[in-house]
């Protein structure tokens, strides 16, 4: 199996995706992913630049030959693949931190505040030990019930855990670069009030000086908005060197926090600040919390796809349409489409090339009729043919231009699917990707909202 990755950032007017819209209905809109442009590109390894301008838009629906419909089975919401690895340093998670969610050039992620482990679980950073390297991955243990436990690692990381790629899911949306994350019934609504934010780290900002030693000997005070957080503090070598939080509370959105030594004890100058959880907890809306603006099509063309689209034709176009309609008018709603003409020839001279340009009229230059064969059907005597220009000549001589085939119409069966209807929400150029009866190819795309 090929896989084909393609990544939508910005294309001026052409992209309008609204999250819900997409995972909320079952067809969305009746959108297809289709296959195109059999044919060479001037210059196949170096493919044209994609753009906006109406001619060319007008060519790639005339270079289409097969359309598949999208459910939202073909649908997931994606974040940037952070892998957790060693020596790495990771970036510090809260709530209140404007550089969070920057992006770069491309709309995506550049602040790496959490990372995926060997077992799929995806942790956020709580604390980075004041940008040292993590050396200790973090995992769920088997048997770990309080999946709300922050862990406190050896390298002084703080992770929290957020959620774990579904298997199904991984599947058809998991690459080098992404990984899908659920959409389910952990959607934050307005019902929520008891989780508007917990605390459940509060990290050392300031280890301060001639503290006294032990877990006793220093007040952790937790103020603010909520209700209930509470937390000690683990004095060694006479600074405070951790803060161990006994109760998240819940209904903060702002805290601070204080360091006393208790009456009889010292220390001074220890500051500490607390980590807020977004609204519902860690892990309540992934979605939300590690920033995630893109989703992924994923599709899978199988073979001929049971020999309704052809199986032995490159493509070197992907892309997506919406609302197509048939040539009757009506909504397009087939599972998949052929959207070439198949063209009934006698026997003949030679066999049609997929991609090259056959004719009708005494020279290619002076043809009455043109068009791009997609595939030709030896057994049967059927050529598809797409990009049409002129009318077809019942009759006459189909030439290949450079297979040199030369075979009578006998009869043609137009394609159902009204070939420049429907929005083109995206199109992508592409060096050739041959296609086998025997393969398949994974189509993957990946749109930013």
């Amino acid at each position: 199996m090929s896989t084909v990755n393609g990544l939508l950032t910005t294309y001026g007017s052409l992209v309008q995706v609204e999250l819900n819209y997409f995972f909320n209905n079952t067809n969305i809109g009746n959108s297809y992913l289709f296959l195109g442009k059999p044919d060479q590109w001037p210059d196949d390894n170096n493919p044209p630049t994609t753009t906006q301008d109406q001619a060319t838009i007008k060519q790639t629906f005339k270079h289409i030959y097969a359309a598949k419909l999208l459910t939202s089975s073909n649908l997931a919401a994606v974040v940037p693949r952070f892998d957790w690895v060693t020596g790495s340093v990771y970036y510090q998670y809260t709530d209140y931190d404007s550089n969070l969610y920057a992006q770069d050039s491309n709309g995506v992620l550049v602040n790496q505040f959490y990372v995926r482990n060997n077992f799929d679980q995806i942790f956020k950073c709580l604390f980075n030990n004041n940008g040292g390297a993590s050396t200790v991955q973090p995992v769920l243990a088997p048997g770990q019930t309080d999946i709300t436990q922050v862990l406190h690692l050896a390298d002084g990381y703080k992770w929290i855990y957020v959620t774990t790629i579904d298997k199904g899911l991984k599947q058809k949306f998991f690459d080098n670069s992404w990984m899908p994350i659920t959409i389910g019934g952990n959607t934050p609504n307005g019902l929520v009030t008891s989780k508007l934010g917990s605390i459940d780290a509060v990290n050392i900002t300031n280890a301060g000086n001639n503290y006294s030693n032990g877990l006793t000997t220093t007040t952790i005070s937790i103020t603010g908005d909520g209700v209930g957080a509470t937390a000690y503090a683990n004095v060694s070598s006479n600074v405070i060197s951790d803060i161990i939080v006994t109760n998240a509370g819940n209904n903060y959105t702002y805290a601070t926090v204080s360091i006393t030594p208790n009456l009889g004890y010292t220390g001074t100058g220890a500051t500490a600040n607390a980590v807020i959880s977004p609204i519902g907890g860690h892990g309540y809306d992934p979605v939300s919390e590690l920033g995630c603006n893109h989703i992924m099509l994923s599709l899978e063309y199988d073979g001929s796809e049971n020999g309704v689209v052809p199986a032995n034709s490159a493509f070197r176009q992907v892309g997506l349409i919406v609302d197509p309609v048939n040539v009757d008018g009506t909504l397009a709603n087939n599972a998949i489409y052929n959207t070439a003409d198949s063209v009934y020839v006698a026997f003949g001279t030679g066999n049609f090339t997929p991609g090259e340009q056959v004719y009708q009229g005494f020279t290619a230059n002076s043809a009455y009729f043109t068009a791009i064969v997609s595939d030709f059907d030896t057994g049967n005597n059927i050529v598809s043919l797409i990009n049409k220009t002129g009318t077809y000549a019942i009759g006459a001589t189909l030439n290949g231009t450079s297979s040199g085939a030369s075979r009578i119409i006998l009869s043609y069966t137009p394609t159902k699917l009204s070939v420049g209807s429907g929005y083109l929400m995206y199109y992508e150029n592409r060096k050739p990707i041959q296609r086998s009866p025997n393969d398949n190819q994974q189509i993957r795309l990946v749109l930013k909202f």
